[in-house]
């Protein structure tokens, strides 16, 4: 790996006032990059506490990952530096302000095993209720993973045969699943972003809380992560 390449300085000295989107193969120093960034960042004197950069990932293992790497180079990072994944920082507004849009601020994370077997007793109800259509209930669950995710999450324009059934289920598991004390790992991008619309002076403050944002892997965010 090259280190400090005219690419990789130009990426690290980049003038604070703007955004820089770093792109190369595996391995080719795109978070050495991003530690040198927070370094220069830090030690210019753009960031003064209590203001901090905020630097998301995609996993607890990245962010963790990350951390190490800046801890090497850089004494008391957690003074200047807040690293973690988008659910994490979501977790953490919700934490502190849901209360603001009706979500308990001891709220429960709805694990995956229990959306899935809610989805699985749903879509069994409705095989059980229509003997003749041939469908195998796990391949209906991948149909409507999918459905979600481009419709939802991604927001593209995407409809299928079972859009109906799929709406039903998805409404049905928000109403029955989660609540103002339930809230599952996508609800916790949805509820941030509502919580940061509706409230100007939360919002505000984060934005003076976080003059600069680093993202990695930012090239996999999907349209929720994104807009948060």
């Amino acid at each position: 790996m090259i280190r400090d390449d005219l690419s990789q300085l130009d990426a690290i000295y980049f003038p604070v006032d703007g955004s820089v989107f770093i792109t190369a193969p595996p391995g080719y120093g795109k978070t050495y990059v991003i530690g040198e960034r927070m370094k220069y960042l830090i030690s210019s004197g753009y960031i003064k506490p209590p203001q901090k950069l905020l630097a998301l990932t995609f996993s607890n293992a990245a962010a963790n990952e990350m951390k190490d790497r800046i801890d090497r180079v850089l004494r008391n990072s957690e003074v200047y530096i807040d690293i973690m994944n988008f659910h994490s920082f979501a977790y953490y507004l919700l934490r502190l302000y849901g209360n603001y849009i009706g979500v308990s601020r001891n709220f429960k994370i709805v694990s995956e095993r229990e959306k899935n077997k809610f989805k699985k007793n749903f879509l069994d109800n409705y095989i059980t209720s229509n003997p003749t259509s041939g469908l195998k209930i796990y391949d209906l669950i991948s149909q409507y993973n999918s459905w979600y995710i481009k419709k939802h999450l991604q927001s593209k324009e995407y409809t299928t045969k079972f859009q109906e059934l799929f709406e039903h289920l998805r409404n049905s598991m928000n109403e029955e699943l989660i609540s103002s004390s339930n809230v599952d790992y996508d609800h916790l991008l949805f509820k941030s972003i509502e919580l940061l619309q509706k409230n100007p002076c939360i919002r505000n403050y984060f934005f003076d809380k976080y003059k600069i944002i680093l993202a990695d892997e930012f090239q996999d965010t999907n349209r929720i992560q994104y807009e948060l």
